[in-house]
């Protein structure tokens, strides 16, 4: 049962700090708000993450630093999408991470995925294609931001069962941390790149959103390393992938986003397979 409520914590989360994110990115930009997410989930996860590094041997240091990497390429893709998109549309997208964390873990954990909860992936997956385009027609019109998501939610999905597996094998916490460091030293060069200045009064105009933005958002993936910690992978990743639903009505609440018949049943279908994978587990 724990690894449910962590898993629909992190769904909750996950959907309002994406919201945050879609505001912070295009009023501060991409490098501070990724710099900010990195350098809050640093220090508020140290006294938990330092006293367990001794116990790291040489290979996961590599593991570590290899999924940092991986992790700053999804977060550039993920948050360039979420800058020049609709939220809403961006989000559902994101739910292509499904398919490839479930398939690593099934292919490489083991995982079993019995036949009706494969037809509500499926589902879930027909629910994110419905919003995947503003209309339908000869010539449909690929949503902004679209093409961006999608390479994106494909590269998260390997951080997802990387981040599960080393969850798994080390601490939910070194899991989040240790990446989140390699994130906090490339966005930080970014940003020194970009100009230092405008940073800082970036950060003197919007610094309690880009706290609220980061805690968040750290707090999400915290929820998901633990209940991916024992095990389930495939599952635990499906069920937290009703974020995007919750995404969608604050865009459509606060940014006043417009949404095809289409898309609105494609959000539906999505959070109903989120849940009904949950009761499933």
């Amino acid at each position: 049962m724990e690894p449910i409520i962590f898993a629909l914590a992190a769904m909750l989360l996950w959907g309002v700090g994406d919201f945050l994110i879609h505001r912070s990115v295009r009023e501060s930009g991409v490098a501070l708000s990724l710099f900010a997410t990195a350098l809050v989930g640093t220090i508020a996860l140290a006294p938990w993450a330092i006293p367990t590094l001794g116990s790291l041997t040489l290979p996961y240091w590599l593991f570590f630093i290899a999924l940092g990497a991986l992790l700053t390429l999804a977060a550039i893709l993920d948050f360039k999408a979420l800058e020049i998109g609709k939220l809403g549309i961006v989000e559902i997208i994101f739910c292509v991470e499904i398919p490839v964390t479930a398939a690593l873990a099934v292919w490489l954990h083991g995982d079993i995925i019995s036949w009706y909860q494969g037809i509500i992936m499926i589902a879930l997956l027909a629910g994110m294609l419905l919003l995947f385009f503003e209309k339908f027609s000869l010539r449909s019109v690929l949503e902004r931001g679209a093409v961006l998501a999608f390479a994106g939610a494909v590269t998260m999905g390997f951080v997802n069962f990387l981040t599960a597996d080393a969850s798994q094998r080390t601490t939910a916490i070194l899991a989040i941390w240790l990446p989140g460091i390699v994130l906090l030293v490339s966005s930080g060069v970014w940003l020194i790149k970009s100009g230092v200045r405008s940073a800082v009064s970036n950060v003197k105009l919007a610094w309690k959103a880009l706290l609220l933005m980061a805690v968040i958002d750290t707090a999400a993936w915290v929820c998901y390393a633990y209940a991916t910690s024992a095990g389930e992978t495939a599952i635990t990743t499906a069920i937290t992938q009703g974020y995007p639903a919750i995404a969608l009505v604050l865009g459509v609440r606060f940014n006043h986003e417009r949404f095809a018949k289409h898309q609105w049943a494609g959000a539906a279908i999505t959070f109903i397979a989120a849940i009904l994978l949950a009761v499933s587990m």
